[in-house]
């Protein structure tokens, strides 16, 4: 069993499309569970005590936050810190560069399959988009592309359009997601 940890309820939305469109077989709460918690404070604060109280299935756990302008290794080690733990669980912690959105920017032909309206594909040469995961506001720059103001019903809607095929997406920290989750099929 795979339990995500999740910063928030739009990653949710695409952690949960992606391991449905990846193991279409897998059930909900059997196989895999999201759990998104309300911020990065809140997730920080429930790593240690989800992990230590969880007493069935044998789950690999992966814990999933955004960098939000932060050094990438010091959340990441930081969040390993609040991981490690007695229970004896496998841990992945896996960070998005710099925010859930930059996987949409790294996949601008499923953000225009969500919303044809927006033309978002014909952004893909653009310079400030060729590396997703160096766009520091890529929520606003979505919100600006979809006209969607909620990251809720914008992550429903890209989310099940998203390419599942690796390198297609110009997100490192997405291709590294996609690469995890792809590494259960043998498990």
């Amino acid at each position: 069993m795979i339990v995500f940890l999740l910063e928030e309820a739009s990653i949710k939305e695409v952690i949960g499309a992606m391991v449905k469109s990846l193991y279409p077989d897998w059930i909900e709460g059997l196989n895999w569970l999201a759990l998104s918690f309300s911020g990065k404070s809140d997730l920080e604060k429930n790593i240690r005590k989800k992990m230590e109280s969880w007493g069935y299935n044998q789950p690999t756990f992966i814990i999933v936050r955004d960098n939000d302008g932060g050094d990438c290794e010091s959340v990441k080690a930081k969040l390993v810190g609040l991981a490690t733990n007695h229970s004896g669980h496998d841990f992945k912690v896996r960070i998005v560069c710099q925010e859930l959105e930059a996987w949409f920017i790294g996949d601008l032909d499923a953000v225009e399959r969500a919303y044809p309206d927006s033309k978002a594909a014909a952004l893909k040469g653009k310079a400030k988009y060729r590396d997703p995961d160096s766009v520091g506001n890529a929520a606003d720059e979505i919100h600006k592309i979809t006209g969607v103001v909620t990251k809720v019903d914008r992550a429903k809607q890209i989310a099940a359009r998203l390419s599942l095929d690796e390198g297609i997406n110009r997100s490192k920290s997405f291709e590294i997601m996609l690469r995890t989750l792809r590494s259960f099929a043998a498990s």
